[in-house]
């Protein structure tokens, strides 16, 4: 009895152990400044939809926590808690490129209306019925 209850205290603590190390290796991991970096891909709205939505294993590969460039037409803007969220659309897919900014570009997002086209870069985080950019940043400010 007291071996199961030694086997199992030394199981969880190791679970407890690991998880740990994921979350503190996940809070310390390098910030990203996406302005400054260089993209990692240039590419169309539609071949970053047509990508993931024919192979989203490879896709995932491909893109994400990558820092990928984009061109498109703005379909809805929307705001929540002071941050601002571009969706960007494609006449061949249902599905769409959701952007959401970072804080500092707040002033420049206003500029921009629906039916605008728009360059920017973010950090792709990969497809959930829509293909995710974080951290945003305008490149053809107005």
């Amino acid at each position: 009895m007291k071996k199961n209850k030694l086997k199992y205290s030394v199981i969880s603590i190791s679970v407890l152990v690991f998880v740990l190390f994921l979350i503190l290796k996940q809070v310390n991991k390098e910030h990203i400044n996406v302005e400054e970096t260089a993209p990692d891909l240039i590419i169309s709205v539609d071949q970053i939809l047509s990508d993931y939505q024919n192979d989203e294993e490879q896709s995932n590969k491909l893109y994400t926590d990558k820092i990928v460039q984009l061109k498109g037409k703005i379909s809805k803007i929307s705001m929540q808690d002071g941050n601002t969220t571009f969706t960007l659309i494609s006449p061949n897919f249902d599905a769409t490129v959701i952007c959401s900014f970072q804080a500092e570009e707040n002033r420049n997002v206003l500029s921009f209306k629906k039916g605008d086209k728009i360059s920017l870069k973010g950090i792709c985080t990969g497809y959930l019925l829509d293909v995710v950019l974080v951290n945003c940043v305008i490149l053809n400010k107005k």
